[in-house]
């Protein structure tokens, strides 16, 4: 008889998903990274690695392994196992006649911005150094279905749920003050050199990014922080990752692949507009808006070829195109481009395909990748890299880490960019940068 894929699992059903009362279980290894993956507004479930044998780091230059609950110098290189790692050919399955989490264990990635350089170098000023990819091998995962509210825990985890209502915890943040790196001044010269490069041919977009630094006076729950957000702006892409002193709070609306069955679906977000309360003609201009649908179109043509790249020839098609999805204080225009992908590819020749995505790049993408670096005059480290996961049997889901807070240590880094075409106008980008960045100040104290 064929074994059950849920009787490895204790089953909670009608409980509250509670990503805080699991990740402080005493239950856990304490020297584990923290880490939720939410996948509530795309797939239903929410994630959190409960068991986690070993973390990989490399930047390209240096690696390490830190071994949890595996033997010491027993893990292939980083690298050598995405090289190795093939995406299994797609299977036409049936759905289960059951609620089965998809994702029950597996790797979860963290990838850096200038991780391209290692995939296909553009000669920009900044490598990866410094900055590593994290990989976490997790062969045991909570998981959470939302509509069900059913809690699935591996059998060895000894944890058990609440069953009464769960007071979402507050931040209690005194006002943390975060100021742009640039001045408005600044911003527009950046812009103008941008649209002249633009005018020469050098490039057709460019996507430029400002950053709100500030430093810590006090100790803050970043857990509570990222719940909190979770509840005020539910988006496609959230994720939270800590370990030791660097920690990720994405309340990300983009991911930068799907991948499952064998197919990859990438959903690109390019245009954007602010939600204006009272007016009733928002949309309407928004989607009449030239510039905002040329810089889309870009980006839609720009990762089709991505795809082309990994996909069968044919296969590649738009579900979605032009689509409005709504988050609370701007729309954005979204698309889907979906293809089958060859057999035989490997994880590294996938990501070489699509990393970095090509809505924070611009096109043609290794081009504007190396002007990226000049014009923002420093790496943008996790900032429009990806957080996600990809288990055994080909399941991917990645997200792009926009609308992301950055912690090292004492300092928090959140950095906002915009696509720049040719007839871009410096205040209104100004203006979308200040709008994408206003849920996270907010609830940081320092509403906009």
């Amino acid at each position: 008889m064929m074994k059950s894929p849920l009787q490895s699992l204790r089953c909670f059903r009608n409980v509250h998903w509670d990503p805080s009362s699991i990740l402080a279980s005493g239950y856990r290894d304490p020297q584990a990274p923290r880490i939720v993956l939410d996948r509530r507004e795309t797939l239903g479930w929410s994630f959190i690695p409960w068991r986690i044998d070993s973390v990989r780091e490399s930047d390209g230059h240096d690696h390490t392994e830190y071994s949890l609950h595996s033997p010491q110098g027993a893990l292939p290189r980083l690298e050598d196992l995405l090289r190795g790692m093939k995406i299994p050919e797609g299977s036409r399955q049936t759905a289960p006649s059951e609620i089965v989490p998809p994702f029950q264990n597996g790797y979860v990635l963290l990838i850096p911005f200038e991780w391209g350089e290692q995939f296909e170098p553009s000669g920009g000023p900044h490598s990866s150094r410094g900055v590593p990819m994290i990989l976490a091998d997790c062969p045991e995962v909570v998981s959470y279905h939302h509509s069900s509210r059913t809690l699935f825990l591996p059998s060895s985890c000894p944890w058990q749920p609440s069953r009464g209502q769960i007071t979402p915890k507050r931040e209690n943040l005194s006002p943390i003050p975060l100021d742009p790196s640039l001045s408005f001044e600044e911003y527009a010269t950046r812009i103008e050199l941008i649209r002249d490069a633009i005018g020469r041919g050098d490039y057709f977009q460019l996507n430029f990014a400002l950053t709100f630094d500030g430093s810590l006076a006090e100790e803050i729950d970043f857990l509570a922080l990222y719940e909190s957000l979770s509840r005020i702006n539910p988006s496609p892409g959230m994720g939270f990752f800590s370990w030791r002193q660097s920690t990720v709070v994405s309340n990300s609306p983009e991911r930068l692949a799907t991948i499952r069955n064998g197919q990859i679906i990438t959903t690109p977000i390019a245009g954007t507009f602010p939600v204006i309360p009272g007016e009733t003609d928002t949309l309407s201009r928004f989607l009449s808006d030239p510039k905002e649908k040329a810089e889309h179109i870009m980006t839609v043509d720009l990762l089709r070829n991505d795809l082309g790249r990994i996909c069968e020839p044919g296969t590649i098609e738009l579900p979605r195109l032009l689509a409005v999805e709504r988050y609370a204080h701007l729309y954005h225009l979204v698309s889907d481009i979906r293809g089958t992908l060859r057999p035989s590819l490997s994880a590294w020749d996938l990501l070489t395909a699509i990393f970095p995505g090509g809505s924070v790049t611009g096109a043609p993408k290794r081009a504007v990748r190396k002007e990226i670096g000049s014009l923002e005059g420093k790496p943008r480290g996790y900032y429009c890299g990806s957080l996600g996961f990809l288990d055994h049997s080909g399941f991917w889901d990645l997200n792009l880490l926009i609308r992301t807070l950055f912690i090292t240590g004492d300092r928090l880094s959140l950095p906002v960019g915009s696509g720049i075409v040719s007839d871009s106008d410096s205040r209104r980008e100004y203006s979308e940068i200040r709008t994408k960045a206003r849920t996270f100040l907010e609830r940081l104290g320092r509403p906009q």
